[in-house]
């Protein structure tokens, strides 16, 4: 079973919205996901540098991805996660943790001493694989409805 990790293509850009449309399903269940302003997104962040948004395929089949970007903050420079997705039937592989590392192989190269990845409560699992690379809560982000 060989999993092959690689730069997004246009012609992927249909799987990746589908799998960030379950992502929303169940990180925010309550809510509807602007899949056109995702993709509008995604495919800007590209053109900018394609080495921002990977797949990782196994038999030539996209199971997954990540999109992350680089950002000027108040306190710096910093990289930041977007999203990372894997397919249900092969979550608990390592391969979100392959895909993070992915990013922070590139981040590294890029200068970048800091991350930040946001991982909705909910989202044990994703909170489990952060916490198991190093990453640590530094920040609550609140909402309220109105």
């Amino acid at each position: 079973m060989e999993f092959v990790i690689r730069n997004f293509k246009p012609e992927d850009l249909d799987v990746i919205t589908m799998f960030k449309q379950e992502s929303g399903r169940i990180s925010f269940p309550d809510s509807k996901i602007d899949l056109e302003m995702f993709k509008r997104s995604l495919l800007s962040r590209v053109r900018k540098d394609p080495e921002t948004v990977k797949v990782i395929e196994k038999d030539g089949e996209i199971i997954g991805y990540i999109y992350f970007f680089i950002k000027k903050t108040l306190t710096g420079t910093c990289g930041y996660i977007e999203h990372v997705f894997v397919r249900n039937e092969h979550r608990g592989k390592g391969l979100g943790k392959l895909l993070m590392k992915e990013a922070e192989r590139y981040f590294k190269s890029k200068g970048i001493k800091r991350i930040r990845a946001t991982v909705t409560l909910s989202n044990q699992t994703s909170l489990a694989m952060c916490r198991s690379l190093g990453y640590k809560e530094k920040r609550i982000i609140l909402e309220k409805e109105l």
